[in-house]
């Protein structure tokens, strides 16, 4: 079985009525079914909390995949909705949790959220991918926890690697003074160019999909020798 979590670059998001996305392209050419647990506007936090949600459904023969999104995603919690993501365009509730923090804060749990990930899946013993849709995942390296970043596909974001500009996305926390940092959706939607992106603004298409997907099979079978 192949399990799939992240946001909704792991969903599918702007695919077309009767498109798939990348993880039904990678059981297919394994022969295996799969579980899509992606969900657009999730935090890494919350991607975590799906993972834990799910661990007793995991074995040491399942293949993993995660999509790691922005650090700045938050998430919250309460009686009515469980545990939820805040994002940037969340104005209200952002401005609130945002209070004072620098980001420094984005950036350590960020660290914190990918090595308890990689612990979860460890002590399952499967094999696992993960891959981070755009920023700069190395810049958690400096908190000197034991991330294997040989799990991510590659020290590029997906963006980056399948898009036809050259520009590099930092993590929005980066990018943004605190009193803008609620504007930020993403990335420009220049930066999504190319025939990996046509006709989407900040996802990749079906093809774009089909190539993440070829991608992750390399690092399947690299992974495996």
């Amino acid at each position: 079985m192949i399990y799939c979590f992240g946001d909704s670059w792991a969903a599918g998001a702007e695919l077309k009525f009767g498109q798939r996305p990348f993880v039904h392209w990678l059981a297919r050419e394994l022969d295996a079914e799969y579980m899509n647990l992606g969900k657009n506007g999730s935090s890494l936090g919350i991607i975590l909390h799906t993972l834990i949600s799910n661990i007793g459904t995991l074995t040491a023969d399942d293949l993993v995949l995660v999509i790691v999104p922005p650090d700045t995603r938050w998430y919250d919690e309460n009686k009515q909705n469980g545990f939820y993501s805040v994002m940037a365009h969340q104005r209200d509730d952002y401005l609130k949790f945002l209070n004072s923090k620098t980001t420094e804060w984005f950036k350590y749990h960020h660290a914190l959220f990918v090595y308890s990930i990689q612990k979860i899946l460890n002590d399952v013993g499967c094999q696992y991918m993960m891959a981070h849709n755009y920023g700069q995942i190395d810049e958690i390296k400096k908190y000197g926890l034991s991330i294997d970043f040989d799990r991510f596909l590659c020290n590029n974001d997906l963006t980056t690697m399948l898009s036809d500009s050259l520009t590099k996305w930092k993590n929005y926390a980066d990018h943004l003074p605190p009193e803008h940092r609620f504007d930020a959706t993403g990335p420009p939607v220049e930066l999504f160019s190319g025939k990996y992106f046509e006709g989407c603004q900040q996802h990749p298409n079906e093809l774009g999909h089909k190539h993440i997907a070829e991608l992750l099979l390399e690092k399947y079978h690299s992974d495996k020798k």
